[in-house]
């Protein structure tokens, strides 16, 4: 249990810093459907790489390949994709507002369709999840709201929610976790490497920093992000991952503030302090971290 909130823990401190590389590659001339074609390429590419150096044995019949090639393309790359298109239109802090409403649908999905009872924890959990995600984004300054954009990133949260259930309660599960990793990845390259073709968008990274930071954060950061949270997920559950994994939104204001010299308002503060409280109260929900099965 305490093993799997710590690589939920780490997931969302990876996660937070992914963002920020992002931006930085997009600046330098890379569009976004491109990005997320490498992006999965690396995570692809090292997690062949482990299974190798591994020797770890793949067995996957039709079906499994199917599933997981769905589950990257639909999961993985789809919702870094709507997330990147949403902040293009409408302020980050909104766009994330929106994204964050997955741990709710995640906890909905579990309580309908799977008979997870709905404690106290989660319910407080919950309302404390949508009032620190709202403070957050409420300061995250001015800019446009498009609703587009409001529609880009609540599908991210749908596409997230899927793919965070679908680690826990899919078919899937049984395979190794490089195993998934691998094939849902090549899932959401094939994908953006189609539509970066159809649309003429391909585009390599304009100087050798951004080629460095598509390498070591967006690839590497978001390959162990990926690892941490599939391995948390099989330990403490999809819902209680979900809500642990809310420690993203306040690492990307930490590091916009120490990178970007951000402003840090006191309802920013009060926004990071619901998202630690929501943690908190799915910590103390036994039920809720009882060990996925």
């Amino acid at each position: 249990m305490v093993l799997g909130s710590l690589y939920i823990i780490g997931a969302s401190l990876l996660f937070g810093l992914v963002p920020t590389g992002n931006k930085y590659v997009m600046l330098s001339g890379v569009p976004a459907e491109c990005l997320t074609f490498y992006t999965m390429s690396v995570i692809c590419l090292m997690s062949v790489t482990l299974l190798y150096i591994t020797h770890t044995r793949v067995r996957v019949n039709a079906g499994e390949l199917c599933h997981l090639l769905f589950l990257g393309a639909a999961g993985q790359g789809a919702t870094t994709f709507l997330l990147s298109l949403a902040c293009m239109r409408i302020p980050a802090g909104l766009a994330t507002v929106f994204h964050f409403l997955y741990p709710t649908v995640v906890s909905v999905v579990m309580v309908v369709l799977f008979g997870q009872k709905m404690t106290r924890f989660k319910a407080a959990a919950i309302a404390c999840s949508i009032s620190g995600m709202a403070l957050i984004g409420g300061s995250s300054g001015g800019g446009a709201v498009r609703p587009g954009g409001i529609l880009l990133a609540a599908a991210s949260s749908l596409t997230f929610a899927f793919y965070t259930v679908s680690n826990e309660k899919g078919n899937i599960n049984h395979l190794p976790l490089l195993v998934k990793l691998a094939f849902s990845s090549m899932g959401s390259a094939l994908l953006f490497a189609c539509i970066s073709a159809v649309s003429g968008k391909a585009a390599l990274p304009g100087t050798k920093g951004a080629w460095a930071i598509l390498l070591l954060v967006c690839g590497l950061g978001s390959f162990t992000a990926f690892v941490c949270l599939t391995a948390g997920i099989r330990r403490i559950g999809a819902a209680a991952a979900s809500f642990i994994n809310m420690l993203e939104p306040v690492t990307s204001v930490v590091v916009s503030v120490m990178v970007y010299r951000d402003p840090l308002s006191a309802r920013t503060m009060l926004g990071m302090a619901f998202v630690f409280g929501a943690v908190l109260l799915v910590a103390l929900d036994g039920n809720l971290l009882q060990p996925a099965h």
